[in-house]
């Protein structure tokens, strides 16, 4: 029943959106447009960024190419809106909903400036490599997803703190920036990367 909600659901918005885009067909980067997700981004090909998805986000996502679902959030964790059926729409079993979808569901919880490491910058880069299609990153609101995308352009991808950290906002990052800018300067500084 619920699989059917999911789908129907998925369907509605897909045809609310009604077309896929261009790139679509290439199967890089799907359109995000028609998702109730906060804070849509496409920061690379074959990557959507992101809040909180709600399950209907999860079926339009997997009608347009994405195979794989990476989750920042903390177990527990979950999402407050002044409206009690928005709440309801982002508070679900996201895991149960992915696998009903047939989409890779992988949990890799970052718990705010303490997870901000080097090491879980690499761990997302393997991540992002091992899911064999187009993704979608997200946690509670983009921010985070921001952050260890701005480390991971720094330790992997060899850029710049400057063009690291364009990078994180170009995915998401708000409020984490000046702790991502504080790592980054001593990264520097240290002459690591």
């Amino acid at each position: 029943m619920i699989r059917c909600l999911l789908l129907v659901l998925g369907f509605m918005l897909l045809a609310m959106d009604g077309t896929l885009p261009a790139d679509a067909e290439d199967n890089t980067t799907p359109s995000t447009a028609g998702l109730e997700l906060k804070n849509p981004r496409q920061p690379a090909e074959g990557l959507i960024s992101g809040g909180q998805p709600t399950a209907a986000d999860l079926a339009v996502l997997q009608s347009r190419g994405v195979t794989t679902i990476i989750n920042l959030r903390t177990p527990g964790e979950v999402s407050r809106h002044d409206d009690p059926a928005v709440a309801a729409r982002l508070n679900f079993n996201e895991a149960a909903a992915a696998a009903d979808l047939g989409l890779g569901y992988i949990s890799f919880p970052i718990s705010g400036r303490d997870g901000l490491t080097e090491a879980n910058a690499r761990h997302l880069d393997r991540l992002l490599a091992d899911s064999g299609g187009p993704v979608l990153l997200h946690c509670g609101s983009g921010n985070r997803v921001g952050a260890l995308m701005a480390l991971r352009a720094y330790y992997v991808g060899g850029q710049t703190s400057d063009e690291a950290l364009a990078v994180g906002l170009a995915a998401g990052l708000t409020s984490l920036e000046p702790k991502v800018r504080e790592i980054l300067d001593a990264a520097t500084s240290t002459g690591g990367q």
